[in-house]
């Protein structure tokens, strides 16, 4: 008959039983997520102190100038074809008066439509203009938060509470400028105001041409107004 070793048995189990024991009581390492690392940028300021954003108002300047020009030059020839015919009606039939006025009044019209067009072309033109430094800021922002470590970047004016050291204005605005010291601003032959441009308008054309070229009311010719 063949005998156990009742003892080697034991001792074997011993260290079977132990090892599972072991495996299970070692508790499987917790999943740890990335910590966010804030960084905070003040977008006005950089849509404000940039050179791409000076540049814009230095040619925008230059353009008002040279629409003001223009506004002044067709209101100038608009009041002296008015005023000549207002000496002619005592030497022209009422028919031919009315009909000089109303000819008149629809080049006025047409003089203050080309007016309000280009008023229109130069507001569409630095809002697209400004989104275009807005977007290269966006990229200088994400450039900056990679060489930061940064996982989530915040705009200042929509952050209520944050620690001053996490911003990296100053960083955003030396890159930008570095990458887009100037921007050319955009005017395109058509198209209508009313793009919308993130960080804001400011700046945009302020010249009016309401006013310019007043119909000949109560003198036979058609208000061109109405």
């Amino acid at each position: 008959m063949r005998h156990v070793n009742l003892r080697a048995l034991l001792f074997t189990a011993a260290i079977t039983l132990s090892g599972w024991l072991v495996i299970q009581s070692t508790p499987a390492p917790a999943q740890q997520s990335a910590p966010i690392v804030v960084g905070i940028v003040d977008v006005e300021r950089i849509m404000q102190d940039s050179k791409a954003a000076k540049s814009i108002r230095t040619q925008l300047d230059q353009q008002n100038k040279a629409f003001q020009a223009e506004v002044d030059r067709q209101r100038k020839v608009f009041t002296t074809n008015k005023q000549k015919l207002i000496s002619q009606q005592g030497t022209l039939s009422q028919a031919d008066f009315q009909k000089k006025a109303e000819d008149l009044n629809k080049q006025g019209a047409q003089i203050e439509k080309n007016l309000n067009q280009r008023q229109n072309q130069l507001e569409d033109g630095v809002a697209r203009t400004r989104n275009q430094v807005y977007d290269a800021m966006r990229q200088a922002s994400a450039d900056v938060a990679k060489d930061k470590g940064l996982t989530l970047v915040l705009q200042k004016g929509a952050t209520l509470v944050f620690d001053a050291s996490t911003e990296i204005t100053d960083d955003v605005l030396k890159r930008l400028d570095a990458k887009m010291p100037s921007v050319k601003l955009q005017i395109s032959s058509g198209g209508t105001s009313g793009t919308t441009t993130s960080g804001g308008t400011s700046g945009a054309a302020t010249t009016g041409s309401q006013g310019t070229t007043q119909p000949l009311q109560g003198l036979g010719g058609t208000d061109s107004s109405q």
